[in-house]
């Protein structure tokens, strides 16, 4: 499947402004409305591709709690090839003693868990944070991460099929986009196209790898 899910940006703004207000309330003052420091958040995503999107939302929603850069904010983003380079870019935010961490997507996710078990950890993108060992409960997380997912759980897309249909009784047809070089791919359209046959929906399927192929 595609890497990302289409996400509403007020959305991700109102998801990460709770999960970044929930974490820098556990490590600020209680005056947090005139910080003593400037707080220093280590950014990281692995896909040099794209940048992700919720990365304006979330500096909004920080701008929201009254955290603003070149203020009492400091944001070091960093955007990745691969999974080495961001455990090798986690293993330097923790040297720096960053106060936060907020990693994108599940490879850097992986890097900054292995980094530290001590420095709060925002995900953001996670796909299927459960499976993949990144918290305990998605109700109760556990250790010293937390976040927003994208696939939160087995049939996901099954239960977005389901959604299609009540929404549009008459839907029989569904365009489905794929990117056969995603690994994904071979683990989620299995699932889609077994919920698409129980709803009596038609699938057209398509590779795409750019956006022309996409247009």
């Amino acid at each position: 499947m595609r890497r990302h899910t289409a996400i509403r940006k007020r959305g991700i703004v109102s998801i990460m402004s709770i999960c970044l207000l929930g974490v820098l309330a556990a490590v600020c003052p209680a005056d947090a409305q005139a910080p003593a420091k400037v707080w220093r958040i280590g950014l990281f995503h692995v896909g040099l591709d794209h940048v992700p999107s919720s990365l304006d939302g979330l500096r909004e929603g920080l701008t929201a709690l009254g955290y603003e850069e070149g203020k009492n904010l400091h944001l070091d983003w960093r955007n990745l090839p691969d999974e080495a380079a961001a455990l090798a870019t986690a293993q330097a935010f923790v040297r720096e003693q960053v106060d936060l961490l907020v990693a994108f997507e599940n490879q850097a996710i992986r890097a900054a868990q292995a980094a530290t078990r001590t420095i709060p950890i925002v995900m953001v993108h996670a796909y299927d944070p459960m499976t993949n060992g990144f918290v305990q409960s998605l109700a109760h997380p556990g250790g010293n991460l937390t976040g927003q997912a994208a696939f939160s759980w087995e049939g996901w897309y099954a239960k977005k099929l389901e959604l299609f249909k009540e929404l549009v009784p008459h839907l029989r047809r569904v365009l489905v986009l794929v990117d056969p070089h995603d690994p994904l791919t071979s683990r989620l359209l299995p699932e889609v196209q077994h919920a698409a046959a129980a709803l009596q929906l038609h699938l057209t399927v398509r590779e795409v790898t750019t956006q022309a192929g996409i247009e």
